[in-house]
This record gives C-alpha cells, structure tokens and sequence, in this order.
C-alpha cells in the first residue's frame, strides 16, 4: 500500500510527471476513424497554431473528421528499442536462461522449440506478446487494447512485474489490427535484423509465441471469430452447431471415420491468405493479410497457442462443475445435494501459500475468477475422495487441448 508520503508525491499531474520522467518517451499517435464500421487510418497534417500533426477535415474513406476529444480512436505507438534497454540495464536477464543450461528447468524456456532456437541463435532475446481490451467503465463503449510484450529471458517474478507497451489503442470498437500493430512489427523486425546493443553486448529480439483470447484473435490473424465457420484457429474443420441453453454454439465432432484431423500450418496460411486476397472472400476462416507477415521467420500459425484461462479454467473446469453442482438430479455425477458441505469445508480451509486466491462458496459459482477455477481442480479438489475419477477426465480433456 502506499504510504500518506506517496499519495502527496502523486496528487497531480506535474508531481507524478517529475518523479517517472526517466521513464518519458516519445510516442506516435495515429488517428482511426470513429466510425464503427470504418478502420481507415486518417490522413494528417501540421496544425499552424502548436505545429503538431492532426487529422485533416476530409478524409478519403468518406467521414469528415470534427475536432471532438470524446469521440477520438486513436493509437499510441511506443519506442520498444528504448524499452528494451532500460529493461535489460536495470532488471537484467537470467544467465542460467542465456547460457542454455540443459539443468534449468523453466517454463516456455524449457520447450524444445525454445532451446532449438537458443542452440541456432545464441544472443537472441524472445518475448511473449499479448494483444488483450478492456473497457474504461463497466457501462462504456470506449475501452483500451494494449498490446505488449513480456521478456522470457528475465526472471519469473521480474517478468511478471515489468511489460514492454509495444503500443496502446483508445476507441469506441475493437482496435484494428494494422493500426496497433503495423509499427511496432516494423520496430520488431528492424530489432531482429540489427539488434540492440546493452552494455557492449549485442542482443537479436524475436517473437516467440502470441497469446490472446478467442475474442482478440482475429484481430492478429484477420480470420472470422471463433463462434463461425472455421473458427478454430489450430485446425482446418468447419464445426457444426448444436442447441445450447437458450442459442447454439459451434462444435468439432471427431470424423466418423476415425482420421485425424487436419491442423493448420504456415504454409496452407499463406495460401488461404492469397486466395482470400485474390477472391475477397474468406477462405478457411482467412479473411486477408495478417499484420505478422512483415516478420519473415516468425511462424505466426505455431505461435499463436491454446489460451489457458479462458479455455481451460473458464471453460472446462467451469463446465464440469456446473454439471457436477447444478445438473439433473438423476444424472450419476450430480452432487448438488452436497453443497452445504462443500461451502462449510471451502470457507474454512486454509491453503498453501502457493495459492494466491482459493476458491469460494460453490454458491457464488458464476463470481469465481479463473485463478479460483485453478486452485480448486489442480490442489483442492484432490483432498475429496467424490473427485478423484472426475479429476482423470478433466486432466485428459486438458492434455487433448494442449
């Protein structure tokens, strides 16, 4: 918490402005059209009052541009170079991670597709990048999309702590996908090429692997969201939708015939981009050119992957325990009836320090946070013995989606 000393360095602007200084960049700002149905990027020119670029009143896409703060949609493009520097001079990099010890057991450090590009390219630096909105209010049509980027070769703690803000969208829609992310892939590329220099050492920055929800994925990919035809992002069926609650929602039978399934690959990306260019028509759920393509080794197919939170904790894990506290009566797995024990036992536990949030009362079920799904199915559950084969077909259905 911060102390009363705190709070009166930080009362205004100027105070909180003077302190963090040090850490003041230049930034890009680029103009979107408002227009909900237009992501056109606005033409610009020097103000003669304060010489600064703003958008010109014409705009080629049709819509005249007001001088209206409120209903501005604007990006923020950020230096990543100078990030970069300042992260690696002042919170340093793991050597145990640089050096490749076969010894050190990490998380994405420890896959075979991260060590294989450690042995190739041995001063080179990854990073995870995330492109993620939320809204300003709860009730608001404005929001912010950051997209950014965390070091793997720092600590755990120390890259939790610190992100590099590659750039940031403001608008009343989601951010166009050029907009946010056309310039800082320029910046990427040129940092791959060239590298940045700390310390006398020279470092290549490459991207490693791209997260987002379903909801934020098209964006990256230009393809359709995941509830329409194609809508899987890491195989080539065309799911079928099935009544659900009170709608439909899509899903991916397995083939009749037993063949496995056909999964997505650069190279069939690359066609399916062409052709839906060429037709403009959307081609196995591609709708056009994605933004990564500027990257030229970067495999933006194999990088995007499965999306824990949401696909895991908030989806499977949620699923099963609505089926298991609030399904048919008649059903063999239903233990509704158990509630009170469970919420007795839940309040009164008392979990390792590893757990930062245990799970609640099962009653407030629709209130957990995915980090409450977590701990319940991963530790908890396992001190009932009621969970013990639910916990097999739940681990089974994790692996199969990783």
């Amino acid at each position: 918490m911060a102390s009363a000393y705190e709070c009166i360095e930080h009362s205004s602007v100027h105070m909180l402005m003077s302190k963090y200084k040090h850490l003041k960049f230049e930034t890009t700002k680029i103009w979107v059209c408002y227009s909900p149905k237009c992501n056109s990027i606005l033409q610009t020119k020097k103000d003669n009052k304060d010489n600064l670029e703003k958008p010109a009143k014409k705009q080629s896409c049709g819509q005249n541009y007001y001088k209206d703060q409120q209903k501005d949609c604007y990006v923020l493009v950020l230096p990543i170079e100078k990030q970069v520097k300042y992260f690696i001079e002042h919170h340093g990099l793991d050597e145990k991670i640089l050096n490749a010890d076969p010894n050190y057991r990490s998380d994405v450090n420890t896959g075979d597709i991260y060590r294989k590009l450690r042995e190739e390219k041995r001063n080179t630096i990854t990073v995870q990048v995330n492109l993620d909105g939320a809204s300003c209010f709860k009730v608001s049509q404005y929001g912010f999309w950051p997209f950014m980027a965390i070091l793997n070769e720092a600590q755990y703690k120390i890259r939790r702590g610190f992100v590099i803000l590659f750039s940031i969208w403001y608008g009343n829609k989601k951010t166009p996908g050029k907009a946010i992310m056309d310039q800082p892939l320029k910046q990427l590329r040129k940092l791959e090429e060239d590298g940045v220099i700390v310390n006398g050492r020279k470092y290549r920055l490459i991207i490693l692997i791209a997260t987002t929800d379903t909801v934020a994925r098209p964006i990256p990919r230009n393809c359709g969201q995941f509830n329409g035809k194609f809508g899987c992002n890491f195989c080539l069926l065309e799911g079928v939708r099935v009544p659900k609650g009170k709608g439909n929602v899509p899903v991916y039978p397995e083939s009749k015939d037993g063949s496995l399934v056909e999964l997505r690959t650069l190279k069939q990306h690359k066609t399916d981009m062409k052709l839906a260019i060429e037709t403009g028509k959307m081609v196995n759920g591609i709708k056009g050119e994605t933004p990564f393509v500027i990257l030229l080794k970067f495999d933006y197919v194999k990088a995007c992957v499965p999306e824990y939170m949401h696909g895991s904790c908030l989806g499977v894990c949620k699923q099963f325990l609505k089926l298991f506290f609030t399904g048919k009566k008649s059903q063999v797995w239903f233990i509704g009836d158990k509630i009170p024990i469970f919420n007795a036992r839940l309040i009164n536990l008392k979990p390792p320090y590893e757990i930062s949030r245990s799970a609640g009362a099962v009653d407030d079920l629709p209130n957990w946070e995915a980090s409450m799904f977590r701990s319940f199915f991963c530790i908890i559950s396992f001190c009932y013995r009621i969970f013990y084969h639910r916990n097999t077909l739940i681990i089974s259905v994790h692996y199969h989606m990783g």
